[in-house]
């Protein structure tokens, strides 16, 4: 629990924000979070993420890099990307990823929005994809 976000901490990104709803899911986060020494670096969000979104707004905070692993049959992922642009959460030439178990519905899903990003590259993991999206060139 919580994986991504610690191995961006270990990797040299000075904070991450966790985002996840169940406590059980939470205890294992902090827990992670110790025996990585990287307790410090993290702030664990314990709110849906329509709320957790809502918090970073209000706090002003933009990210570099922003990875969506929403449950994979409650096809939130694309409407998470809808709420953090219009919200303005990711930096420019910020990158989103979503981790998913059905890239198309995905991809269809992002078709249908108006946005300024675009998909970049689609890494295949087993039966998860990852979708990497960024701004769109201006070229």
């Amino acid at each position: 629990m919580g994986l991504f976000g610690i191995e961006f901490l270990s990797r040299g990104a000075q904070k991450a924000y966790l985002c996840e709803n169940n406590h059980l899911a939470i205890k294992m986060i902090y827990q992670n979070l110790e025996k990585t020494k990287l307790t410090s670096k993290a702030v664990i969000i314990g709110k849906d993420y329509k709320k957790a979104l809502q918090i970073a707004k209000q706090e002003n905070l933009q990210f570099d890099f922003i990875y969506i692993d929403p449950p994979y049959l409650k096809n939130l992922a694309v409407d998470s990307v809808k709420k953090i642009l219009s919200l303005n959460l990711l930096k420019e030439k910020g990158n989103l990823i979503i981790e998913t178990d059905d890239e198309k519905r995905e991809l269809l899903g992002l078709k249908e929005i108006e946005t300024n990003i675009e998909v970049y590259d689609i890494r295949k993991y087993g039966r998860v994809s990852l979708i990497f999206l960024a701004e769109k060139s201006k070229t």
